[in-house]
C-alpha cells in the first residue's frame, strides 16, 4: 500500500472538488439568454432558468443584480403575482444606480397603473424630482 502525504491528499481532493463545482456552474450569461428566450412562450421554464440566475448573484456586481431583479419582477407581473413583483421590483431599486432604477420604476409604475393605483405609480416619479 502506498503511504500519501496528508497534505498531497487534501491538495488532490481541493483540486477535484473545485473542478467539478466549475463545471457545474452555467455561464449566466446562457442563463440569462435562455430566460428572455423562454419568457413569452414557456413561462415554467423561464422561471427554472430564474431561479438559477438569482442563486448565482453573490458573484455579480449590483448593477447587473438590479436588472436581474427588474427582470424577475417582470416575470412576477406578467404572471399576474403583483405582490412578488413588487417586492423585486424594490430589491432592484434598492442595490440599483439611478440609471438602471429608471427603467425599474417606469416598470413598477406599469404595474400599479395597471392595479388602479395611480397615485402610487405618479409618486414613484415625483420621489427622484425632490432630492
Amino acid at each position: 500500500m502506498l503511504k500519501i502525504n496528508k497534505k498531497i491528499l487534501c491538495y488532490l481532493a481541493f483540486a477535484l472538488i473545485t473542478t467539478i463545482s466549475f463545471s457545474q456552474e452555467v455561464d449566466i450569461t446562457v442563463l440569462r439568454q435562455k430566460f428572455k428566450s423562454y419568457f413569452n412562450t414557456q413561462p415554467d421554464s423561464s422561471y427554472y432558468f430564474l431561479k438559477k440566475i438569482l442563486k448565482q448573484h453573490t458573484i455579480e456586481p449590483d448593477s447587473i443584480k438590479s436588472k436581474d431583479l427588474n427582470n424577475a419582477a417582470l416575470y412576477f407581473m406578467y404572471q399576474n403575482k403583483k405582490d412578488s413583483s413588487v417586492i423585486y421590483f424594490q430589491r432592484s431599486l434598492s442595490i440599483g444606480s439611478e440609471k438602471n432604477n429608471i427603467g425599474t420604476l417606469i416598470n413598477l409604475a406599469i404595474l400599479y397603473k395597471r392595479n388602479s393605483q395611480n397615485n402610487k405609480a405618479i409618486s414613484l416619479f415625483e420621489r427622484p424630482l425632490v432630492k
